[in-house]
């Protein structure tokens, strides 16, 4: 995490400043070399080679959102305020684990995780919901799968099952979830999650993700963020594997 400053002096002479966290996987010179030789032996997949690919991702709705995104103006060495600090609720008062994928069909069936993610867990997502999806799709043979290097993903048996339904993986570089345009897609179904009403209950934040996943992630809006894969990397290329603004 890296702390962005900006500052002034007025109002006699006080100096001001506003701070804002920039939230990234940390990366260390393995991850930079890995993510760079990835983005060169795709920099010349185009569009049309992105789109066969269905990109998958966990993540966690919270019932109460820690918004992070808030800057405020502060006297140099004045203490704390109301005004300057916002409240949090530990843990974000309750949340819900939530497994789903994009594609140039559309989403996914999307599953439920429960309080942790295992390798058993996966594997019925990947019987069910997954391998419902891909029979959605058409059973598309040109279709290959993407997913992160969580050790649930990479069990005996849940490589076994790939190899089983004859789906291709994609290798991925580790800590690079700004090349994965779903989440971009999970940001998206956030946003609309907290913004039109305030959610008191898990089955209220279950309900509502429900009902936006469906609405906000068109066919259309997962074939445009797939569509960014060539400028993601070629934003990994120019960092030489470092950080990038996606």
């Amino acid at each position: 995490m890296s702390l962005q400053r900006r500052s002034g002096t007025c109002c006699g002479g006080r100096v001001f400043f506003v701070r804002r966290r920039s939230k990234k996987a940390r990366l260390l010179q393995r991850h930079k070399d890995a993510r760079f030789a990835f983005a060169r032996a795709h920099a010349n997949w185009t569009v049309e080679d992105w789109l066969n690919v269905v990109f998958s991702d966990e993540t966690a709705l919270y019932l109460y959102r820690n918004n992070n995104s808030g800057r405020v103006w502060r006297v140099w060495g004045a203490p704390l305020d109301d005004r300057s600090v916002q409240g949090t609720v530990k843990f974000g008062g309750g949340h819900i684990n939530v497994w789903g994928a994009i594609s140039r069909y559309g989403i996914s069936f999307f599953s439920e995780l429960g309080d942790r993610m295992n390798g058993d867990v996966y594997l019925s997502v990947l019987n069910e919901e997954l391998k419902d999806s891909l029979a959605a799709w058409g059973n598309d043979p040109n279709l290959i799968f993407m997913q992160d290097n969580a050790p649930c993903h990479k069990r005996k048996d849940v490589m076994k099952w790939f190899k089983n339904q004859n789906l291709t993986l994609l290798e991925w570089p580790a800590n690079s979830p700004d090349l994965n345009p779903i989440e971009h897609a999970w940001n998206m179904v956030k946003n609309a999650v907290y913004k039109q009403r305030e959610i008191t209950n898990q089955d209220m934040l279950w309900e509502r993700f429900q009902e936006v996943y469906h609405k906000v992630l068109t066919v259309e809006v997962c074939t445009s963020l797939i569509s960014s894969m060539p400028r993601r990397i070629k934003a990994v290329l120019d960092a030489h594997g470092g950080y990038t603004k996606y």
